[in-house]
């Protein structure tokens, strides 16, 4: 193996699919999001102390985990062409057992957890890595800007 062949390989690994990568993190950013205001929302009730609107963003969040679910499998689908599994779902009804018997049920408090405590966490995480691109961007084309804005 010639040593710059080696030298591509190990230097260029790292950024293999890259854009593809960074599109996935870019496109997650909104459902990341998506629960931060009923949270921000919940905090203010709660310091305000106004006990008969404090459940309301909790609901909120409740109806929008399925929907928020069902962009994170879109987005895995389309961006990394794995389809994720459904989450299972108790069968049919209108009755009260039927809806009680699914807000008991482990998938759904599973995405609950994951779109109101890491989603968040992950959208700081997105933030962060469209931060660093965008550095590297002004980085590598800084030498541009001293020739252009030179007197």
């Amino acid at each position: 193996m010639q040593p710059t062949t080696w030298l591509q390989l190990v230097v260029g690994r790292p950024f293999r699919r890259a854009g593809h990568r960074t599109a996935l993190v870019a496109a997650g950013l909104p459902l990341h999001l998506a629960v931060v205001p009923p949270w921000l929302w919940l905090l203010g009730t709660m310091a305000a102390l106004v006990p008969a609107v404090t459940p309301l963003p909790v609901l909120l969040t409740l109806v929008v985990t399925p929907l928020l679910t069902v962009g994170q499998r879109r987005r895995y689908r389309a961006l990394v062409g794995k389809d994720l599994p459904r989450p299972a779902v108790p069968g049919p009804g209108r009755n009260g057992k039927s809806v009680v018997r699914r807000l008991t049920t482990r998938a759904l408090w599973r995405q609950v957890c994951y779109h109101a405590v890491a989603g968040p966490l992950f959208a700081v995480l997105d933030l962060a890595v469209l931060a660093v691109w965008a550095a590297a961007l002004v980085a590598a084309s800084i030498y541009v800007w001293i020739w252009e804005l030179t007197p």
